[in-house]
């Protein structure tokens, strides 16, 4: 499977982007395994990821996981409710309308195996990652904050709607003794 981040993405005037391809490609990779597996479409990107300076959340359905270890920060994705309605469709096989709990539930459990499937991979390359559980938030707008950790924001166009990742990760220094 091809990545879908490159160094090249940046043009000459962008200044670097202060995240590693490895690390974001081991999230982008596990969007795209995980979202084939549970809905038989894929993801490809609608544009070249970027530093998202706001600080609010993109669309109306956003899921955040935690991470620790060798890497530390967190993974959000965001879709419109309208994604979400279809991801669970395509998963659970029914229709719904509203996004209730039951939809939320089927989104936190996608980021969910979205981080673990990154954990693991970047666990065989020699770095810990460990995941908190997700939580939900509904609406556009959402207010959160990654402090002074940038945040890399990835939109994806999928068979099932858009939807973006961000990423808020960086590889922990050891402590000096």
């Amino acid at each position: 499977m091809c990545s879908l981040f490159r160094a090249s993405d940046r043009t000459p005037r962008e200044a670097p982007i202060p995240l590693d391809a490895e690390l974001i490609n081991a999230f982008l990779s596990a969007v795209q395994t995980v979202l084939v597996q549970e809905t038989g479409v894929s993801a490809t990107r609608e544009s070249r990821p970027g530093i998202d300076r706001s600080t609010t959340t993109p669309y109306e359905i956003t899921a955040i996981i935690g991470i620790t270890g060798d890497i530390a920060g967190m993974v959000m994705i965001s879709m419109p409710k309208e994604t979400a309605l279809r991801f669970y469709s395509a998963v659970m096989g029914e229709e719904k309308t509203e996004a209730d709990s039951i939809v939320a539930s089927a989104i936190a459990e996608f980021t969910n195996t979205v981080a673990g499937t990154a954990a693991i991979a970047l666990d065989d390359k020699g770095l810990s990652a460990n995941i908190s559980p997700p939580v939900v938030i509904h609406g556009k707008g959402a207010s959160v904050s990654t402090l002074d950790l940038p945040r890399i924001a990835v939109p994806l166009k999928t068979g099932i709607g858009p939807m973006t990742v961000e990423l808020a990760i960086a590889k922990v220094s050891p402590a000096s003794g």
